[in-house]
């Protein structure tokens, strides 16, 4: 009999490629599947307008066990490039809630006095910020803890990547200084290099741009501007350069 223990990973994908120690019994050491990067751009193919993108953005704030009472969306010149920001108050997340979020498939909604979430598959974030932009970061704060995330085509272009990763760092909230993690010097690098933020601090300014002590900030930059033949006649789908305070669609 033979047992396939498979070749060594390629750039960007899992570490052995295989199934680690504390999955069932079943799975032990049995190879992962893994998401290709090209998967954002054709997941966000299901928004056929930018439209039904911001809401999915918008259901995440709204749903109940976020708890936001408000949600700003605004275009912000961040580093001389045009960015689309959501900002909610809602109560944040956690790094491995971040994790989870910018995962596929998974979800931590749930029903709190008879408001049901929106959604429910753990795809709603991925393919709604992808359709609106190549790149984004996602900061959020919960009152003990902040945290960074990374979702990048760019990146992931830039390192040949095999499979979807996204650099996630920790920080406490209370010195605003990094948690050390296995992972989170490198993310960190990556977020840097990779990022529209070559500097720590600059980094950490979007926090305070979260009112209060809770909430996320989602920063979207690369912008998609122009629609393909079939739609709009290639007329810019989001056209927010003549007026300065407005979003035209």
């Amino acid at each position: 009999m033979l047992l396939y223990r498979g070749a060594p990973a390629a750039p960007g994908t899992p570490r052995g490629g295989l199934a680690r120690a504390g999955s069932v019994p079943q799975a032990f050491r049995i190879r992962l599947s893994t998401i290709s990067p090209r998967y954002l751009q054709s997941n966000s193919c299901s928004h056929t307008r930018p439209f039904s993108a911001i809401a999915e953005l918008l259901d995440n704030a709204v749903d109940p066990d976020v708890c936001a009472r408000t949600v700003f969306i605004d275009v912000e010149e961040v580093k001389n490039k045009p960015c689309l920001t959501f900002t909610d108050d809602g109560c944040g997340m956690t790094a491995h809630k971040l994790y989870r979020m910018l995962s596929f498939g998974f979800t931590d909604k749930v029903i709190k006095k008879s408001q049901c979430p929106i959604g429910v598959f753990g795809n709603g974030f991925k393919s709604g910020s992808m359709r609106l932009g190549k790149d984004v970061l996602v900061f959020t704060k919960n009152g003990s803890t902040l945290a960074v995330g990374l979702l990048s085509q760019t990146y992931l272009e830039c390192i040949q990547a095999q499979a979807v990763i996204v650099p996630i760092v920790p920080f406490s909230q209370q010195n605003k200084k990094m948690i050390v993690t296995e992972d989170s010097l490198p993310s960190l690098e990556a977020i840097l290099n990779y990022s529209i933020f070559n500097d720590e601090r600059d980094l950490m300014s979007q926090f305070d741009a979260i009112p209060g002590k809770k909430g996320t900030r989602v920063l979207i930059w690369n912008i998609r501007r122009y629609s393909t033949k079939r739609a709009l006649n290639s007329q810019k789908q989001m056209e927010y350069d003549k007026v300065l305070f407005n979003i035209i669609f």
